[in-house]
């Protein structure tokens, strides 16, 4: 399966009001077992969050994050992980 980041702008206030976000359970209803969210990073203070999920494909991610409007999506792209600590590593530093 194919790794992609969803990148979003939410409201900031969302945060302070519903730490929860009232959308994840409509959210965690809508993934399936060949389109699911791994992580979410949050940026609170610019209302930014960065999701990696892994999916068959971009169109199946389409359509699942279609399923949840209280989530605006900025966009998608295929990603991949750099892990610097291995980099390092490799480069014998």
């Amino acid at each position: 399966m194919a790794k992609f980041l969803a990148l979003h702008t939410v409201d900031p206030k969302m945060f302070v009001t519903d730490p929860t976000f009232a959308f994840v359970k409509k959210a965690l209803a809508a993934m399936t077992p060949e389109v699911y969210c791994i992580r979410t990073f949050t940026a609170r203070g610019a209302g930014k969050l960065a999701c990696e999920w892994e999916a068959s494909s971009e169109q199946a991610l389409i359509d699942v994050v279609a399923k949840v409007p209280e989530l605006p999506v900025d966009g998608i792209y295929p990603m991949e992980v750099v892990e610097w600590a291995e980099v390092k590593k490799q480069l014998g530093m």
